[in-house]
Protein backbone atom coordinates (compact mmCIF):
# COMPACT_ATOMS: atom_id res chain seq x y z
CA UNK A 1 0.00 0.00 0.00
CA UNK A 2 2.82 2.41 0.83
CA UNK A 3 4.22 2.22 -2.70
CA UNK A 4 0.98 1.77 -4.68
CA UNK A 5 0.23 4.49 -7.23
CA UNK A 6 -3.31 3.82 -8.51
CA UNK A 7 -6.25 6.20 -8.04
CA UNK A 8 -7.76 3.53 -5.78
CA UNK A 9 -5.76 1.30 -3.49
CA UNK A 10 -6.87 -1.69 -1.54
CA UNK A 11 -5.97 -4.86 0.19
CA UNK A 12 -7.50 -8.25 0.84
CA UNK A 13 -6.59 -11.03 3.24
CA UNK A 14 -4.33 -13.58 1.57
CA UNK A 15 -6.60 -16.51 2.48
CA UNK A 16 -9.37 -15.36 0.14
CA UNK A 17 -12.06 -15.35 2.85
CA UNK A 18 -13.94 -12.67 0.88
CA UNK A 19 -14.58 -13.53 -2.80
CA UNK A 20 -12.80 -10.92 -4.90
CA UNK A 21 -15.93 -10.09 -6.90
CA UNK A 22 -17.20 -8.32 -3.75
CA UNK A 23 -14.83 -5.50 -4.78
CA UNK A 24 -17.66 -4.13 -6.94
CA UNK A 25 -19.60 -3.27 -3.77
CA UNK A 26 -16.65 -1.31 -2.40
CA UNK A 27 -16.07 0.45 -5.72
CA UNK A 28 -19.72 1.52 -5.77
CA UNK A 29 -19.29 3.09 -2.32
CA UNK A 30 -16.23 5.05 -3.50
CA UNK A 31 -18.15 6.10 -6.63
CA UNK A 32 -20.87 7.36 -4.26
CA UNK A 33 -18.46 9.70 -2.46
CA UNK A 34 -16.80 7.61 0.24
CA UNK A 35 -13.11 8.15 0.92
CA UNK A 36 -12.75 4.58 2.19
CA UNK A 37 -14.92 1.50 1.66
CA UNK A 38 -14.51 -1.50 3.92
CA UNK A 39 -16.01 -4.96 3.95
CA UNK A 40 -18.01 -5.92 7.03
CA UNK A 41 -18.80 -9.30 8.52
CA UNK A 42 -21.18 -7.87 11.12
CA UNK A 43 -23.67 -5.87 9.09
CA UNK A 44 -25.23 -9.02 7.61
CA UNK A 45 -24.27 -12.14 9.60
CA UNK A 46 -26.14 -14.35 7.12
CA UNK A 47 -23.27 -13.76 4.68
CA UNK A 48 -20.66 -15.04 7.14
CA UNK A 49 -19.43 -18.57 7.76
CA UNK A 50 -17.19 -18.56 10.88
CA UNK A 51 -16.64 -20.83 13.84
CA UNK A 52 -18.25 -19.92 17.14
CA UNK A 53 -15.02 -19.14 19.02
CA UNK A 54 -13.97 -16.71 16.29
CA UNK A 55 -17.31 -14.89 16.54
CA UNK A 56 -17.07 -14.85 20.35
CA UNK A 57 -13.59 -13.30 20.50
CA UNK A 58 -14.47 -10.97 17.63
CA UNK A 59 -17.38 -9.58 19.65
CA UNK A 60 -15.07 -8.63 22.55
CA UNK A 61 -12.41 -7.14 20.28
CA UNK A 62 -15.05 -5.05 18.48
CA UNK A 63 -16.26 -3.76 21.86
CA UNK A 64 -12.71 -2.78 22.86
CA UNK A 65 -12.11 -1.01 19.55
CA UNK A 66 -15.41 0.86 19.88
CA UNK A 67 -14.67 1.87 23.47
CA UNK A 68 -11.13 3.09 22.80
CA UNK A 69 -10.58 3.92 19.13
CA UNK A 70 -13.27 3.82 16.42
CA UNK A 71 -16.95 4.71 16.79
CA UNK A 72 -18.22 4.87 13.19
CA UNK A 73 -17.23 1.36 12.03
CA UNK A 74 -18.49 -1.92 13.46
CA UNK A 75 -15.97 -4.32 11.84
CA UNK A 76 -12.48 -2.87 11.60
CA UNK A 77 -10.83 -6.25 11.05
CA UNK A 78 -12.42 -7.55 7.88
CA UNK A 79 -9.44 -7.78 5.53
CA UNK A 80 -11.18 -6.27 2.53
CA UNK A 81 -10.65 -2.51 2.16
CA UNK A 82 -10.49 0.01 -0.67
CA UNK A 83 -9.25 3.61 -0.45
CA UNK A 84 -9.26 6.68 -2.66
CA UNK A 85 -5.57 7.45 -3.36
CA UNK A 86 -5.53 10.71 -1.39
CA UNK A 87 -7.02 8.97 1.65
CA UNK A 88 -4.50 6.13 1.47
CA UNK A 89 -1.62 8.61 1.21
CA UNK A 90 -2.84 10.69 4.15
CA UNK A 91 -3.30 7.67 6.39
CA UNK A 92 -0.27 5.59 5.49
CA UNK A 93 2.15 8.49 5.89
CA UNK A 94 1.50 8.39 9.64
CA UNK A 95 1.10 4.62 10.16
CA UNK A 96 2.60 3.34 13.43
CA UNK A 97 1.21 -0.17 13.81
CA UNK A 98 2.69 -3.07 11.87
CA UNK A 99 0.71 -5.93 13.47
CA UNK A 100 -2.82 -7.17 12.90
CA UNK A 101 -4.29 -4.03 14.52
CA UNK A 102 -3.03 -1.81 11.71
CA UNK A 103 -6.62 -1.66 10.40
CA UNK A 104 -7.75 -0.14 13.70
CA UNK A 105 -5.13 2.56 13.35
CA UNK A 106 -6.03 3.33 9.73
CA UNK A 107 -9.73 3.64 10.53
CA UNK A 108 -9.10 5.52 13.78
CA UNK A 109 -6.99 8.08 11.93
CA UNK A 110 -9.57 8.29 9.14
CA UNK A 111 -12.33 8.95 11.65
CA UNK A 112 -10.26 11.64 13.39
CA UNK A 113 -9.57 13.31 10.03
CA UNK A 114 -13.28 13.32 9.19
CA UNK A 115 -12.93 11.00 6.18
CA UNK A 116 -16.11 9.33 4.91
CA UNK A 117 -15.97 5.59 5.62
CA UNK A 118 -18.54 3.29 4.00
CA UNK A 119 -18.96 -0.09 5.70
CA UNK A 120 -20.39 -2.64 3.27
CA UNK A 121 -21.64 -6.15 4.12
CA UNK A 122 -19.65 -8.80 2.24
CA UNK A 123 -19.66 -12.57 1.94
CA UNK A 124 -16.97 -14.04 4.20
CA UNK A 125 -16.03 -17.68 4.72
CA UNK A 126 -13.43 -18.82 7.24
CA UNK A 127 -10.64 -20.70 5.47
CA UNK A 128 -8.56 -23.54 6.91
CA UNK A 129 -4.92 -22.77 7.65
CA UNK A 130 -5.39 -19.19 8.86
CA UNK A 131 -2.22 -17.65 10.28
CA UNK A 132 -4.21 -15.70 12.89
CA UNK A 133 -4.10 -17.31 16.32
CA UNK A 134 -7.32 -15.99 17.79
CA UNK A 135 -6.33 -15.84 21.47
CA UNK A 136 -2.60 -15.01 21.27
CA UNK A 137 -2.89 -12.56 18.37
CA UNK A 138 -6.10 -11.16 19.87
CA UNK A 139 -4.26 -10.23 23.08
CA UNK A 140 -1.45 -8.57 21.09
CA UNK A 141 -4.05 -6.65 19.07
CA UNK A 142 -5.79 -5.51 22.26
CA UNK A 143 -2.45 -4.18 23.57
CA UNK A 144 -1.93 -2.36 20.25
CA UNK A 145 -5.39 -0.76 20.57
CA UNK A 146 -4.54 0.51 24.07
CA UNK A 147 -1.24 1.97 22.77
CA UNK A 148 -3.02 3.58 19.81
CA UNK A 149 -5.56 5.22 22.11
CA UNK A 150 -2.72 6.71 24.15
CA UNK A 151 -1.11 8.10 20.96
CA UNK A 152 -4.21 9.26 19.06
CA UNK A 153 -6.59 10.28 21.83
CA UNK A 154 -10.29 9.50 22.20
CA UNK A 155 -12.49 8.33 19.34
CA UNK A 156 -14.96 10.53 17.53
CA UNK A 157 -18.65 9.75 17.71
CA UNK A 158 -20.73 9.08 14.62
CA UNK A 159 -21.56 12.82 14.55
CA UNK A 160 -17.91 13.86 14.50
CA UNK A 161 -17.95 15.11 18.09
CA UNK A 162 -15.52 13.96 20.73
CA UNK A 163 -17.22 11.79 23.35
CA UNK A 164 -16.99 14.68 25.82
CA UNK A 165 -19.27 16.77 23.60
CA UNK A 166 -16.55 19.30 22.73
CA UNK A 167 -16.63 20.72 19.23
CA UNK A 168 -14.40 19.22 16.55
CA UNK A 169 -12.20 22.35 16.59
CA UNK A 170 -11.80 22.29 20.37
CA UNK A 171 -11.09 18.56 20.30
CA UNK A 172 -8.47 19.01 17.58
CA UNK A 173 -6.67 21.65 19.62
CA UNK A 174 -6.79 19.45 22.72
CA UNK A 175 -5.56 16.44 20.73
CA UNK A 176 -2.61 18.41 19.34
CA UNK A 177 -1.76 19.67 22.82
CA UNK A 178 -1.66 16.09 24.13
CA UNK A 179 0.65 14.88 21.34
Amino acid sequence: MAVARGRRRGFVDADGAVPFEEIERLEAALDGGADIAIGSRVLDPTLVDARLHRRFFGFFFRWLVWALMVRTVRDTQCGFKLFQAASADALLARQLTAGYAFDVELLGRAERLGLRIAEIPVRWREKPGSKVRVVRDGLAMAADVVRLRARLGPPRSATGQAPTGRSRAASGIADRARN
